[in-house]
């Protein structure tokens, strides 16, 4: 499913998903966002999303350990997400391949960690397309590589690897972050409560689709890989993220960058 498929699904309500299948989706795609170079731990977070609401819908419905398959089908939802798990991920083979519930969430907080190197890296190039609007130069991923690594102090070696591993998606990785949206903690007893929420707060989702929507237009023109998105139910929806203005040694580090 494309980004923009996703994004329609996700920026309103639609009788044709439920709440729990726009949950599932919507875990898929941050950790997606966070592995571009692995799809195959975007299924596994899928396939753990889909058990942890299935624990979810049996403990709400008061169903016990010793329940038989027969009973818990009869659960509401319950079969609709059983189909869905074993049909999109590649049934129960893939199951049992999957990582270990806190393995997958380990791998997803080192992953939101190192992200953030790539997602500096866009911050600087779209605050230098908003702000500095009478410079020249591209300020693309070349020149954001140089003003990251000075300014946080990341070895260039280090800043590349980062791009090669995150940089298809950074731009995803730096709205998430900004919209405030981190993937909830898949071994926490919460985890469906949490993922839930986020997926009822439709005013943040349209906000990080919209956002993604123009900022992505800003740097296409800056030479980053991005692809576009029309979801018609943003059309009014105009958001204008708050931009830190460069400091003074910032921009002195801009001023140096050659022409």
């Amino acid at each position: 499913m494309t980004l923009e498929e996703t994004g329609r699904i996700l920026c309103k309500p639609d009788v044709r998903y439920s709440e729990f299948e726009r949950a599932i989706l919507f875990f898929g795609l941050q950790v997606e966002t966070l592995s571009p170079k692995q799809p195959k731990v975007a299924s596994y977070a899928r396939l753990h999303a889909a058990m942890k609401i299935l624990e979810y819908i049996e403990n709400t419905h008061g169903s016990s350990e010793s329940a038989r398959l027969t009973e818990r089908l009869a659960l509401p939802e319950y079969e609709n997400i059983l189909d869905q798990m074993l049909a999109r991920e590649g049934g129960w083979q893939s199951i049992a391949r999957a990582w270990t519930r806190r393995s997958l969430a380990n791998d997803i907080d080192v992953r939101w960690n190192e992200a953030r190197d790539a997602a500096r890296i866009i911050d600087f190039s779209y605050r230098f397309a908003q702000l500095i609007k009478d410079d020249r130069r591209q300020g693309g991923v070349t020149m954001g590589r140089y003003f990251v690594c000075k300014t946080y102090k990341i070895s260039d070696g280090t800043l590349r690897a980062r791009w090669r591993e995150y940089g298809k998606t950074a731009v995803c990785v730096y709205l998430l972050r900004e919209v405030g949206l981190r993937p909830a903690l898949l071994t926490s007893k919460k985890f469906v409560e949490q993922l839930l929420k986020q997926v009822a707060d439709f005013d943040r989702l349209q906000r990080l689709f919209a956002t993604y929507r123009d900022i992505s237009k800003v740097l296409r023109f800056r030479g980053y890989k991005c692809d576009a998105v029309v979801i018609e139910c943003l059309s009014k929806i105009r958001p204008k993220p708050e931009l830190r203005d460069f400091s003074p040694t910032e921009l002195a580090l801009i001023k140096k960058y050659p022409n």
